[in-house]
């Protein structure tokens, strides 16, 4: 079982950090619709369509923690259902990496958007872990020169077409 201190900073109290990592990497395969899918801790959160990609559980877990890494999962398992990765290869190849990084902007929000009507509570959980990001200093935020200030633009535009609560 697991316990849980008062405040979202304060350590989360898990029996085994591998009963846990279990527990994600059955989630992930069950909303990712594939029991074959590998999950890899260690690494930015990324996914291929066979392979998930999350950040390394930290030896003591905070309630931030956990949030982070459900958002990561709910994200990257929108990916592997409904990303065509074949035409992203394509366009990657075909256009360059500023095209696939501003293509991989606006489909991040088109599967934050699918994940939202899908799964209730995941435009929440989506929202708090931008705010989560925000505070720690890891959301985009243009200032990285040309190439980010326009893909930050682009998710921005994105993210208020398609009415998705930002923070």
């Amino acid at each position: 079982g697991m316990s849980v201190i008062s405040s979202k900073q304060q350590k989360v109290q898990a029996t085994s950090k591998s009963g846990l990592s279990a527990s994600f990497v059955a989630w992930a395969r069950s909303i990712a619709r594939s029991d074959k899918l590998k999950v890899v801790f260690g690494g930015h959160p990324a996914t291929d369509g066979k392979t998930m990609y999350l950040p390394q559980l930290p030896m003591e877990l905070t309630e931030d923690d956990l949030l982070m890494v459900r958002s990561d999962i709910m994200h990257e398992s929108g990916h592997c259902t409904d990303t065509d990765f074949e035409y992203f290869t394509e366009f990657s190849k075909k256009h360059g990496p500023l095209a696939q990084s501003l293509l991989n902007s606006i489909e991040d929000v088109r599967i934050e958007k699918t994940r939202a009507k899908k799964y209730p509570g995941a435009e929440a959980l989506i929202h708090d872990s931008n705010i989560l990001m925000m505070d720690r200093g890891k959301s985009r935020t243009g200032q990285a020169g040309a190439a980010d200030a326009l893909t930050t633009v682009c998710y921005m535009h994105a993210v208020s077409y398609t009415h998705l609560t930002l923070p």
